[in-house]
């Protein structure tokens, strides 16, 4: 039997990051300052579900501005999502034993905007199941595994990589933190202390 592994999308196979600076260039093209566009982002995240269209509502609360125009702007950053996976995703992906691994993509966050993301990004084809989730992740694989069942879970958010850890004894888990990125508005400090890698290269060694 294949043991299953779960990726996450966010900031593990796609720079959201990057993504997200360009986000908000567009927000800043309707006069809205930095300061405005940071605080009701954060305050879209409050759930853990961002959407840009929650985003645009609370920006809309400070100023009215053309809402429907900038989320036409919006849309057409999806024409480019590709660009946004960082350079050793595919290969990555493309290089994980199959036969060994069930390789699912488990991604959190609003479905209408992580669906477009992952649809437009080409990369379903690599993945047995992909999982769009709004509970924590933690609780969401509670429904996929069993509480004694070996898998591999690579991820960016070590605090819900620590719950994991916690809830499955017999989970694999590894942090991926490219660039040692700061915190995220989603992300709370944990005192994760597993497999801690900036890379996929570093990541495979821990896949055999």
């Amino acid at each position: 039997m294949k043991i299953k592994m779960f990726i996450d999308f966010d900031n593990t196979l796609f720079d959201t990051r990057k993504l997200k600076k360009d986000l908000f260039a567009v927000f800043s093209r309707y006069g809205f300052k930095e300061e405005e566009i940071s605080s009701t982002y954060k305050k879209a995240c409050e759930d853990y579900i961002y959407s840009p269209s929650e985003h645009a509502d609370e920006l809309y609360k400070i100023k009215p501005f053309d809402k429907k125009n900038a989320e036409s702007e919006l849309d057409e950053l999806y024409k480019n999502i590709p660009e946004y996976l960082f350079n050793d995703s595919i290969d990555f992906l493309k290089n994980l034993d199959k036969d060994k691994f069930e390789i699912n993509l488990l991604t959190l966050g609003d479905l209408d905007f992580q669906k477009k993301k992952v649809d437009f990004s080409n990369i379903s084809k690599y993945f047995e199941n992909i999982y769009y989730c709004k509970d924590q992740k933690w609780i969401f694989l509670k429904t996929l595994v069993e509480p004694n069942e070996k898998f591999y879970i690579i991820d960016d958010r070590g605090d819900a990589l620590f719950e994991i850890s916690k809830d499955f004894k017999l989970s694999s888990t590894i942090e991926i933190n490219r660039a040692s990125k700061p915190l995220d508005n989603m992300e709370q400090p944990a005192p994760y202390e597993g497999i801690k890698v900036k890379n996929f290269a570093e990541a495979m060694p821990y896949l055999k």
